[in-house]
């Protein structure tokens, strides 16, 4: 199973980008956007854009970090990974942005997939969302674990495994050369 390299700048600007273009920004369309437009993104270019595992969690496939540092939010003077954004609403499940995304950290096929993502999935409903994103990777994934992006790029409809294997070969051979091991 083949997970992606993190990219925690690209993370806060993507999460940044989706958060200043959706009207309702709670916490679940947010990751759920950001879930399609990685998925979308990889199987186009052979690459996700936020580099964030995605975990099975009961309501869809959640990006690890990205979470955490959403729920980081709710602390008091909370700095970190999301330090651009705060929360909002007396549930602490919205977000408000406190700035727009930095062009020079998000690739144009980036924003190409995000506003794609944006405009199919950001009318739809938490139980749309839901149901949605509970489809072949989510399926093919054990609770509580990361979704492997084989997975990912086989629910994008990629059913060239050749294909697949020279991107994870691709993925694998860059963590190897930054030392993060295949995996």
């Amino acid at each position: 199973m083949t997970t992606p390299i993190f990219n925690a700048k690209k993370a806060v600007e993507a999460t940044l980008f989706v958060a200043n273009r959706v009207e309702n920004k709670d916490f679940h369309k947010i990751v759920k956007i950001l879930y399609f437009a990685d998925r979308d993104h990889l199987a186009a270019y052979g690459r996700v854009i936020t580099g964030d595992t995605y975990i099975k969690m009961e309501n869809g496939p959640v990006p690890t970090r990205i979470y955490d540092g959403l729920k980081a939010l709710r602390c008091e003077n909370a700095t970190g990974l999301l330090s651009g954004v705060s929360t909002i609403g007396s549930d602490k499940y919205h977000i408000k942005p406190l700035r727009d995304y930095n062009p020079r950290l998000i690739s144009p096929s980036d924003v190409e997939k995000l506003s794609e993502a944006i405009a199919r999935y950001g009318g739809l409903s938490f139980n749309q969302l839901t149901q949605i994103s509970h489809a072949y990777a989510w399926n093919a994934a054990i609770d509580d674990k990361p979704i492997a992006l084989e997975d990912i790029m086989r629910e994008a409809g990629i059913d060239d495994e050749g294909y697949i294997a020279h991107i994870t070969e691709n993925i694998n051979a860059s963590k190897a050369m930054a030392g993060y091991g295949a995996n």
